[in-house]
């Protein structure tokens, strides 16, 4: 355990765009961790290429539809504007956000 400690910390030095997505009932893991990832991204890089997208209402890890997964793309190559679309606000990450993926 001090081995993974010691040498795998996530540093929030994003490189490239990152997209995170989570579902609200993920038994695996909380999802409440997008927000804590995202606080930390930005409290330390507050230009960082995070792309967080909001909390998607449904049970099961990783349980993303293909039409959510291929909005994720989009935004992480940049064939979908992000701006004002999808941001998650960095002054209120403990609010759930919703996205109509119904819409054109």
């Amino acid at each position: 355990m001090k081995e993974i400690q010691d040498f795998y910390e996530t540093s929030g030095d994003l490189q490239t765009p990152l997209v995170t997505m989570h579902t609200t009932g993920d038994p695996i893991v909380p999802v409440w961790h997008q927000a804590m990832y995202s606080e930390k991204v930005w409290t330390k890089h507050p230009t960082s290429p995070l792309l967080p997208m909001p909390p998607i209402e449904r049970y099961g890890h990783c349980n993303f539809t293909l039409e959510e997964i291929l909005t994720g793309f989009g935004f992480a190559t940049g064939q979908i504007p992000v701006q004002p679309l999808m941001m998650m606000e960095k002054r209120s990450l403990s609010e759930v956000y919703y996205y109509d993926y119904n819409q054109p």
